[in-house]
């Protein structure tokens, strides 16, 4: 029985298959159910995050061009970072200014913020990129934008990835600069910018 009513609240967000963090709305409808007593407001200027191709001269890859930035549910209160064409369904961003850093941060109607993710994996080309509730850890706020979109803004950071890869929708990436002999990347990814895009 237990299995089943666990069973039960974790299959929607499955079958919804892109799901924000609190449910599939559209941002209209995350900021009508905003609380009006919340405590949590953006920091900045809210924008949305779209790719553009580092590369148009491939037109395979044209699939990965003009993508909004969003969540795909995988847990309570973790999300992949994944991308979609329909524009409704962008995550709100804003970028907030601390003393300890710049965070990517996301508004998705909650009383708290939700923060842009960097993964690592020891030894690898590229890694997993996450949008999770609450402020990220102060070492991970080194988010700025440059001319060609958002970068984190550390050394070990080459670019960003989007692969179609173990969701049903394509998958958000960074690069690690880490080089190899074989440094060709999987036909099913494209590297991109992430540029924004005002609301």
């Amino acid at each position: 029985m237990k299995f089943q009513s666990l069973f039960s609240l974790a299959l929607p967000a499955t079958v919804m298959g892109l799901a924000l963090p609190i449910g599939f709305y559209n941002r209209d409808e995350f900021l009508a159910k905003r609380d009006a007593a919340a405590s949590f407001e953006p920091t900045g200027d809210e924008y949305l995050l779209k790719t553009q191709l580092v590369s148009n001269n491939d037109t395979s890859l044209s699939k990965f061009n003009n993508l909004y930035l969003t969540a795909f549910h995988t847990g309570a209160g973790t999300n992949d970072a994944v991308l979609t064409a329909d524009k409704d369904s962008a995550a709100t961003g804003f970028l907030n200014e601390t003393a300890d850093g710049s965070y990517q941060e996301f508004d998705f109607g909650t009383e708290f913020p939700w923060s842009l993710e960097i993964g690592y994996e020891p030894y690898t080309a590229w890694a997993p990129v996450t949008i999770n509730a609450g402020l990220a850890e102060a070492g991970d706020g080194f988010f700025t934008f440059t001319p060609s979109g958002l970068v984190w803004n550390v050394t070990q950071f080459d670019g960003w990835l989007v692969c179609d890869w173990w969701h049903t929708t394509p998958q958000l990436f960074w690069k690690t600069g880490v080089a190899y002999s074989n440094s060709s990347l999987p036909t099913s990814c494209a590297e991109v910018h992430l540029v924004k895009e005002s609301l």
